[in-house]
């Protein structure tokens, strides 16, 4: 019995290793992405938006950010709809009002990708 429970934790142990391996993995590589595609602009808020989507049997709404930003792509104006993703940029979101200056990252190729987070 007490060989059983001592395979038992160790594979728990290897499996919870991996996971925490992965989550590593998939950081790394957003932040990889990040500074190989992406920008640093200053964007100008021009209002809020609900954004509602079926989930299920329930609506899962957010709040949807439409601003106004220099596309380092094309180096023309564009307006877009940010979503923030992190829990940092949500909490900054939330004390934006229509005006405000905002940091958001827009890709390098694309003019019409924006990333909040």
């Amino acid at each position: 019995m007490r060989a059983l429970f001592s395979a038992f934790a160790k594979t728990n142990s290897l499996i919870r290793g991996l996971v925490v391996f992965a989550g590593l993995c998939l950081i790394a590589y957003s932040w990889v992405d990040n500074k190989l595609n992406y920008t640093e602009v200053t964007a100008v808020l021009e209002s809020t938006e609900q954004i509602c989507t079926p989930n299920g049997k329930k609506m899962r709404c957010r709040t949807g950010y439409r601003v106004r930003y220099t596309s380092p792509a094309d180096g023309n104006r564009h307006s877009a709809l940010v979503i923030p993703s992190s829990g940092e940029k949500i909490m900054e979101a939330t004390k934006l009002q229509p005006g405000d200056q905002w940091h958001i990252l827009a890709h390098d190729d694309k003019p019409e990708v924006l990333k909040a987070e």
